[in-house]
């Protein structure tokens, strides 16, 4: 695999580390070639989150919160958003995009958060997000889901 580096981790064997392209056409592969919809990839990716952010806690009670963009990665964080709150872990979700750019799967994982009252705030931008920070409690765990394999522009 020319796109991936080969890392060893003593707790975690073996880890491979992909590129934004071998990223991008694995999840192309299978939403194309194994007709997988998006919003399933979205599932898996939200599960993956649920676990490493329990096991993170390690069994304390602290709030953990989400920056969610617009896209595909934001649609993964507003579904570990509801993973993790049904697994009893306290949340808060900052979508960090105005509401109205949030399509596609995201923009049903975002109906849901919103559907199942978890504490949200739609901080507009990354900027807002410091104001954000001074009505929650000190977060134990913060989740960046803002940004993924199609941001295509340079960071702000």
């Amino acid at each position: 695999m020319t796109d991936a580096h080969h890392h060893a981790d003593d707790e975690l064997g073996a880890v491979y580390v992909l590129t934004r392209e071998a990223s991008r056409a694995i999840d192309r592969a299978a939403v194309e070639e194994y007709g997988l919809p998006n919003i399933v990839l979205m599932e898996n990716a939200a599960g993956a989150v649920e676990a490493e952010v329990i096991e993170a806690l390690d069994g304390e009670d602290g709030l953990v919160l989400l920056c969610c963009g617009p896209g595909n990665n934001g649609g993964d964080g507003l579904a570990a958003a509801r993973r993790l709150h049904n697994a009893g872990v306290r949340v808060a979700v900052a979508l960090c995009a105005p509401e109205s750019s949030v399509k596609g799967d995201a923009a049903v994982h975002l109906r849901v958060v919103k559907k199942m009252g978890l504490p949200f705030v739609a901080a507009g931008g990354v900027a807002d997000v410091e104001g954000l920070l001074e009505e929650l409690e000190v977060p134990a765990l913060v989740v960046d889901a803002l940004y993924g394999t199609g941001l295509d522009r340079a960071l702000e």
